[in-house]
C-alpha cells in the first residue's frame, strides 16, 4: 500500500524484545489477578460448603476471607510497597488458603458446638479454638523469619504477603468472627447444631 501524500509504502511491524513481554503481562495482570482469585474463591466456597452445610456460616466464611484479602490488597499499597504484578498475584492466590484456614476452623467449632444460643456458641467456640489458631498462625510466622535475610524480590514479596494474611487471619478469626457467629449465628434449634455427633439433644440436661 501507499501513503496518502507521497506515496511511500507503508510497511507494518512489530516489535520484538523481551521486555515486551513484561509489558504485555502488566497490560492484563489486575484483570487476571481479580479472575484468578474469583476462581480460587469459587473452590473455597465449594468445599466450605460441604465441610459446613449451612448456608449463613459458609456465607460469612466467604465473606470474612474476602475481608482479608482487601485488606491484605490495601496493606500491600499503603504499607508494604509491593504493587500488583506477577509475583505479588501468585503470593496472592497463595493467601486465599491461609485465610479461610483460621476462619473455616473457627466456623466448624460454632457449628459442632453443644451450646444453645447464639452468644453462648461463639463464646464456646472461641475458648476451644484461640489457642490452635494462635498457635499456628504463631509457628507459621516464626518459620517465615527466614526470608528476611533474603535479597531476593519473590522471598520478601512472599513474606510480607503471607506475614499480612496471617496476621489478619488470626484477628479476624478470634475478633471478628465472634461478634458476627454471636451475632448472625445459626442456634442451637437449626440443624447446625449437630455436628459434634453424640452430642445432641440427649446431652441437653447436663
Amino acid at each position: 500500500s501507499s501513503a496518502a501524500g507521497g506515496g511511500d509504502p507503508v510497511i507494518p511491524w512489530l516489535a520484538g524484545a523481551q521486555i515486551v513481554v513484561f509489558w504485555e503481562a502488566s497490560a492484563v495482570i489486575v484483570s487476571q489477578t481479580i479472575n484468578n482469585l474469583c476462581y480460587a474463591a469459587i473452590c473455597c466456597f465449594c468445599v466450605t460448603a460441604v465441610i459446613m452445610p449451612h448456608p449463613v456460616l459458609c456465607t460469612v466464611t466467604m465473606g470474612v476471607v474476602a475481608m482479608i484479602l482487601v485488606g491484605t490488597t490495601g496493606a500491600m499499597e499503603l504499607v508494604l510497597d509491593i504493587r500488583i504484578e506477577t509475583i505479588s498475584m501468585i503470593d496472592l492466590i497463595l493467601a486465599i488458603g491461609f485465610s479461610i484456614d483460621n476462619v473455616a476452623h473457627y466456623c466448624h467449632a460454632f457449628m459442632s458446638s453443644s451450646k444453645y444460643n447464639r452468644r453462648d456458641r461463639a463464646l464456646d467456640a472461641l475458648q476451644r479454638i484461640w489457642a490452635p489458631i494462635m498457635y499456628g498462625d504463631l509457628s507459621t510466622m516464626m518459620s517465615l523469619l527466614t526470608l528476611l535475610g533474603s535479597t531476593s524480590k519473590i522471598f520478601r514479596s512472599f513474606f510480607k504477603i503471607l506475614f499480612t494474611v496471617l496476621l489478619l487471619g488470626a484477628l479476624h478469626s478470634t475478633v471478628l468472627l465472634p461478634v458476627l457467629l454471636g451475632w448472625l449465628g445459626p442456634s442451637a434449634t437449626e440443624p447446625a447444631n449437630d455436628g459434634g455427633g453424640g452430642g445432641g439433644r440427649g446431652g441437653g440436661g447436663k
